[in-house]
C-alpha cells in the first residue's frame, strides 16, 4: 500500500533526523488512511511517530497532542492495560519532563506504565526494568535515594534478562557509576543523552 511506502520513507527521514522531511511523509501517509476508521490497525503508529518528530523539535506541545491521539486510539482497541499503552504513557511522560510544568505529570505517568508492565510481563521483562530505569532518571537529581533505588532494581533484571554488552545494559550501568563519581551538571547532561533514545 501507498501509505506503507510513505511511511517507510519518513522513519528514514526521521533515523537521520531530518524531522520536516519525516512529518511531511507521515502526513502524506495520514491522508490516505484518512477515510479509514480510527480503529486502522495501524493509525496510531502514524500519530506516534508524528509525535516523536515534533518532540525532538522541541514544539512539546503539538507533541503531547499526537501522543494523546495515539494513546486514546490504543485504549480503544487494545483496552486500558495493553503494552501499548504503556508505550505511550512513556512517551507523554518524557515530553513532559522536558517542561518545568510538567514534572508531576511525568512521574504520575511514568508510574502507570511501569504498573501495566508488571500486570502484563514477567517479573524479570526487560520492559519492567527500562521502566524502573525511567523512573531513576526522573528522579535524579532532585531525589538521589529513588535514583539508587529504581536504577539498582533496573540492573538487576536487565542483567538477568540481556547479554552483558546489550546497550540499555550497557547505558544503566554507566549511568549509575558517573553520578557515584558526582561528575558535575555534565554527567546529568550525558546521561540523559545516553538514556533517551529518539524512540521514546
Amino acid at each position: 500500500m501507498m501509505n506503507v511506502g510513505y511511511t517507510n520513507v519518513a522513519d528514514n527521514y526521521r533515523d537521520i533526523k531530518e524531522y520536516t522531511k519525516a512529518k511531511k511523509f507521515y502526513n502524506k501517509a495520514l491522508i490516505i488512511i484518512k477515510n479509514l476508521k480510527e480503529e486502522y490497525p495501524l493509525i496510531h503508529i502514524f500519530y506516534n511517530n508524528l509525535a516523536l518528530c515534533y518532540k525532538s523539535e522541541g514544539n512539546y506541545e503539538k507533541s503531547k497532542k499526537l501522543f494523546l491521539k495515539s494513546l486514546e486510539i490504543r485504549k480503544r482497541i487494545f483496552g486500558e492495560e495493553d503494552s501499548s499503552v504503556a508505550d505511550s504513557y512513556d512517551s507523554l511522560a518524557h515530553v513532559y519532563q522536558l517542561q518545568k510544568e510538567g514534572k508531576l505529570k511525568a512521574e504520575e505517568l511514568f508510574i502507570k506504565a511501569l504498573e501495566i508492565r508488571k500486570k502484563n510481563l514477567e517479573n524479570n521483562h526487560p520492559d519492567i526494568g527500562l521502566s524502573y530505569s525511567n523512573l531513576a532518571m526522573f528522579y535524579y537529581p532532585f531525589d538521589v535515594e529513588k535514583f539508587y533505588k529504581y536504577m539498582h532494581k533496573a540492573i538487576e533484571i536487565l542483567e538477568e534478562v540481556l547479554p552483558e554488552k546489550h546497550i540499555d545494559l550497557v547505558n544503566a550501568k554507566k549511568i549509575i557509576r558517573m553520578v557515584e563519581e558526582k561528575n558535575s551538571i555534565h554527567s546529568l547532561r550525558y546521561c540523559n543523552n545516553i538514556w533517551y533514545r529518539p524512540n521514546e
